[in-house]
């Protein structure tokens, strides 16, 4: 089951302690915020993405996902086309020493671009990852990328 509602409470406390950053103050009512809430089959958390458009352009990414198979084809389709429907980038800021919270941003198509001295929550160093529009490999359509996998598999059956 998914939500793209504000935050239930339960999703905060998840959020909050699996990132350690505290967001029970935050209002996710607010419109600069996109939230998405998923599930499992007893309605317990699965996944918590939290983004907030700090700018026009640019949306903070924030996720914490105890259950991996929540997170299907579909689900970050949605996800990547809601938020480049305004945003020209997404930044996601990740604790250094969570190497984990790394690599699976950089297997959704982040880069790391920089680092930011007390850039989580103004208390831990943080390494800023980044995806354009341009660059999100989620927002082409199903069909091109199909097509896209077929072209190179009978390229690389032929030589």
């Amino acid at each position: 089951m998914v939500s793209f509602a504000p935050l239930d409470a339960d999703a905060v406390a998840f959020l909050s302690e699996e990132t350690g950053v505290d967001f029970r103050s935050v209002d996710f009512d607010r419109p600069d915020w996109f939230c998405c809430t998923a599930r499992d089959g007893h309605g317990a958390v699965a996944g918590v993405l939290a983004c907030e458009f700090k700018t026009w352009f640019d949306a903070d990414f924030t996720i914490a996902i105890r259950d991996p198979s929540c997170l299907n084809y579909r689900l970050i389709h949605a996800v990547f086309v809601a938020l480049f429907s305004t945003a020209k980038r997404i930044t996601a800021r990740i604790d250094p020493a969570n190497r984990r919270a790394i690599q699976q941003a950089m297997k959704l198509g982040f880069e790391v671009e920089g680092y930011a001295k007390l850039g989580l929550d103004g208390t831990r160093d943080a390494y800023l990852l980044g995806m354009t529009k341009d660059t999100c490999r989620w927002i082409r359509p199903r069909r091109q990328a199909f097509e896209r996998r077929q072209t190179v598999r009978q390229g690389v059956a032929h030589t």
